[in-house]
């Protein structure tokens, strides 16, 4: 089983708390914490996740991007809805 990077883990955790900060007391929100470490270190589907997410360097990059015929940003098309009409089922 591939390692879990913590600082994946902790940084999701940050995000996840920081809107409940000043809301909820310290003690409460170190409680949660706690709980939410547990979890996504012990669960399989935010193992997955995290791991997905600890995985994949962000890509960070501005400026002219390349459009296809039908108008749409050709980094952005999922590479299972390439060749689908708009709107269609597969």
């Amino acid at each position: 089983m591939p390692h879990l990077d913590q600082a994946t883990v902790e940084a999701a955790i940050e995000r996840a708390l920081a809107p409940l900060k000043g809301i909820f007391p310290p003690r409460s929100i170190e409680k949660m914490r706690e709980e939410l470490r547990e979890y996504a270190t012990t669960h399989p589907y935010p193992v997955g996740l995290l791991r997905a997410m600890g995985d994949e360097p962000a890509v960070h990059r501005s400026g002219p991007r390349e459009v296809g015929e039908d108008g749409d940003d050709a980094e952005s098309a999922a590479p299972e809805a390439v060749g689908r009409a708009r709107g269609g089922a597969r």
